[in-house]
C-alpha cells in the first residue's frame, strides 16, 4: 500500500504543471506566430494604401482626358502647343511652368513645387503634355504616404 501511495504522489508531482522551459517554448511559437501575422497585416495594408492611391491618380487622369475631349469638342483653340504642360479646371486652362527658363515638361525634373495650385488635388499633381499634334500625355504625380517614394500614373490620348 505504501508503495501504491509513493507511485500516485510521484505522479501527481508529473503532472502538477508545466515547467518553465515548456512555458517559454510556447509563448516563443505563440509570438512568432503573432509576428508573421503582423507583418502579413501591415504588408497588406500598405498595398492596399497604394491601389487606392493609384486608383485615385487614374480618376483624375481620366477627368483630365475628358477636359480635353471636351474642349477639342467645343473647337477650343487655346490648347497649348507641343511640349507646354498645363491642366484644365473649372476656371479654363492653366499653363504650368516647370522650370524658369523652359516651360517644358520634364518629368525628371519635376520635384512637385512647380505645379499651379489648380493642377493640384489634395497631393496629387497633374499635368497634361501634347506630345505630339493631337497625342496627348496625361501625368498624375504624388508622393508616396509612405516612404520617399514619387509614383505616377501616366495616359496617352490620341485624337
Amino acid at each position: 500500500m505504501i508503495a501504491t501511495a509513493n507511485n500516485h504522489k510521484n505522479s501527481l508531482r508529473k503532472q502538477a504543471g508545466d515547467t518553465i522551459i515548456e512555458v517559454l517554448i510556447a509563448m516563443t511559437v505563440a509570438s512568432s506566430v503573432l509576428g508573421v501575422a503582423l507583418a502579413t497585416m501591415n504588408r497588406n495594408l500598405a498595398i492596399t494604401r497604394d491601389d487606392q492611391e493609384r486608383s485615385e491618380a487614374s480618376k483624375l487622369a481620366q477627368g483630365q482626358i475628358e477636359a480635353v475631349k471636351a474642349a477639342k469638342d467645343a473647337g477650343t483653340p487655346t490648347l497649348p502647343a507641343v511640349g507646354v504642360a498645363f491642366c484644365i479646371t473649372s476656371d479654363g486652362i492653366t499653363h504650368i511652368s516647370f522650370q524658369d527658363s523652359n516651360p517644358n515638361f520634364d518629368p525628371e525634373l519635376d520635384n512637385f513645387s512647380k505645379y499651379d495650385p489648380l493642377c493640384k488635388d489634395s497631393f496629387y499633381n497633374y499635368a497634361i503634355v501634347q506630345e505630339t499634334a493631337g497625342n496627348y500625355k496625361f501625368y498624375v504625380r504624388w508622393q508616396a504616404l509612405k516612404g520617399n517614394v514619387k509614383n505616377q500614373v501616366i495616359m496617352v490620348y490620341r485624337i
